[in-house]
Formats: C-alpha cells, structure tokens, sequence
C-alpha cells in the first residue's frame, strides 16, 4: 500500500485515493482520521491547521509529525505545538505530511 506519493507522477495515491495533481494543496497521511488532501490556494496554513482539517491524529499515532518538502524531512511533535500554536510551520504547496505510527522511529 503506499501512503504518500506526489512528486512527478500524473496521479497521487493516499490509502487508496487516486486523484491527479493539484497545484493547490498538500497531502495528509499516516495516523490521521482522515487521510487525504487540503486545498490551501493562495490562503496560508500551518501544519497544525492541516492535521485538524484531516480530522486530527489517530489513536495510533506517535506524536510525531513528519514534513517532506522538496525532498527533505522535518519532524515536529504534535504535543509542542498544540501548546504553542504559533510555533506551527506554515505549508506550502506540494508539502508531504506524515502523522506517523506509535512504532515508527522518529528520526529522518
């Protein structure tokens, strides 16, 4: 099954959804409720406003949000920025969000 793949194809799966490209928004995957994409256009969000639009994390999921952008990882805990909102990154179009597994390693 793969979880998260946008770059370069002509179709994006996630869980299962196959959908093309849209230069508007980022994906959701991983331990989130409702995996899928989120529009952000020309309005701006940040990482905990995506993960709350997909429904928030699941049961399962470790705490550890991981953005791919162009290539490279980044990993954010869920519980720091809950409490400091304003320290959420802000997204960008083609962003890959991972809210990852209670088993998955946090490192890159």
């Amino acid at each position: 099954m793969v979880i998260a793949a946008t770059i370069g194809f002509s179709c994006s799966t996630i869980a299962g959804e196959t959908e093309k490209p849209h230069a508007g928004r980022v994906s959701v995957a991983g331990e989130v409720k409702k995996p899928g994409f989120v529009q952000i256009g020309k309005k701006t969000m940040t990482l905990l406003d995506a993960i709350k639009m997909r429904g928030g994390p699941t049961a399962y999921a470790s705490g550890i949000l991981r953005v791919i952008r162009d290539g490279k990882k980044s990993n954010y805990d869920y519980g720091e920025l809950k409490k400091e909102p304003a320290r959420s990154p802000m997204l960008r179009v083609g962003d890959q969000i991972v809210v990852m597994h209670k088993s998955a390693k946090s490192s890159p």
